[in-house]
């Protein structure tokens, strides 16, 4: 556990993202992006935009079409009740590898959560990949039953044993997958 708390924290450090605000009112360029590369793609509002092997752009009826799962979580005001979809589930729709292991592929990539005010978290995708970290990790469109609010949708992330909820990005407008080569995060060349 702490070996994993610690690459993620490693892999943050090198890409200058892990749960941090934007310093300035203007758009970061993705933490992800070789500095020669174009500026990150922005979703519509209300669009979740899942970037993999593959560019999705999710609304929330596609969202709501995917197997969900139920999750409760015990929280300040008492136990929370969520429904939505594993983030491997998402990413692996995106044609990004989870549960294989590709022979000749070094796991030193990262997934980044963006939230519609520019706030971002980390993961590796070691953590989130059912067959290694397999952490429980949700995009949630559900709380208590009920659509999310507009404060904290139309999809939020949920990391079940995250106690300090850090990692929760509310108003959830983008997952990005980069890979490492070296010390410098680049964007996939294999899409």
């Amino acid at each position: 556990m702490a070996h994993r708390i610690a690459c993620v924290l490693t892999c943050a450090w090198l890409c200058g993202c892990a749960s941090t605000a934007p310093s300035s009112p203007a758009a970061p360029a993705s933490p992800a992006a070789p500095a020669s590369a174009a500026p990150a793609e922005k979703a519509a509002p209300g669009v979740l935009l899942v970037e993999g092997e593959t560019t999705l752009h999710l609304a929330p009826a596609d969202v709501a079409a995917l197997p969900h799962e139920h999750v409760a979580v015990d929280g300040k005001k008492g136990r929370e009740e969520w429904d939505g979809v594993p983030l491997h589930a998402i990413l692996a729709k995106a044609g990004v590898p989870v549960g294989v292991h590709r022979k000749g592929h070094q796991p030193i990539e990262v997934v980044i959560a963006e939230g519609a005010d520019g706030y971002r978290a980390l993961f590796s995708l070691a953590e989130v990949d059912p067959a290694l970290g397999g952490a429980a990790i949700y995009v949630v469109d559900r709380r208590g039953g009920q659509a999310l609010a507009a404060g904290e949708g139309p999809f939020r992330m949920v990391v079940v044993h995250d106690s300090m909820r850090s990692r929760w990005v509310r108003q959830l407008v983008a997952l990005r997958v980069a890979a490492f080569q070296g010390e410098q995060p680049v964007q996939r060349q294999d899409k």
